[in-house]
């Protein structure tokens, strides 16, 4: 039996149809997992974590979650408190205490806020700190556009207030 153009056609077309469907019932099947794991986890923190330009957080750094070494028990889980710069989506840019910027973003999901002990030298540095953020006017973290219209970029953010790194 000899296979004739219109029939290799019409099997070609099957295939392709049949890759069609296996994507479709991917997507499915992601975008079910994807609703159930969101469900889940807004189960356990409802609501989205949203940080404020100034407010201090502690980064976890997951990468020592899948390691056996030995040092990875007595490492701190949390880091330093770093402050909030600047929002993008989910993700959030930090400075050091000192002014130094980190490099790279950091997920939500690393960060949580930190609160310094009452009375403390840096609870008075970060209350004085949010007081001239407040003054400027600008807490929102999220702005991309400045007053002009203009895009903002990192260096728009110089204007800061500089304080002095304080003992925690």
């Amino acid at each position: 039996m000899q296979v004739t153009a219109a029939q290799a056609a019409i099997h070609m077309a099957y295939v392709a149809q049949q890759r069609l469907d296996g994507y479709d019932e991917a997507i499915r099947h992601t975008l079910k997992w994807k609703a159930t794991f969101d469900k889940r986890v807004l189960q356990r923190h409802p609501g989205e974590v949203v940080f404020t330009k100034g407010q201090l957080v502690q980064v976890y750094p997951n990468d020592l979650d899948y390691t056996f070494k030995m040092e990875q028990k007595l490492l701190p889980k949390w880091s330093q408190p770093h402050r909030v710069t600047e929002r993008l989506c989910n993700s959030y840019q930090l400075k050091t205490l000192t002014g130094h910027s980190l490099t790279g973003l950091y997920n939500a999901r690393q960060l949580r806020v930190f609160v310094p002990k009452e009375g403390s030298p840096l609870h008075i540095a970060q209350q004085e700190y949010m007081q001239q953020v407040h003054r400027e006017g600008d807490t929102r973290v999220d702005r991309d556009i400045d007053e002009e219209g203009e895009q903002a970029t990192a260096d728009d953010d110089d204007d800061e207030p500089e304080i002095e790194a304080v003992e925690i």
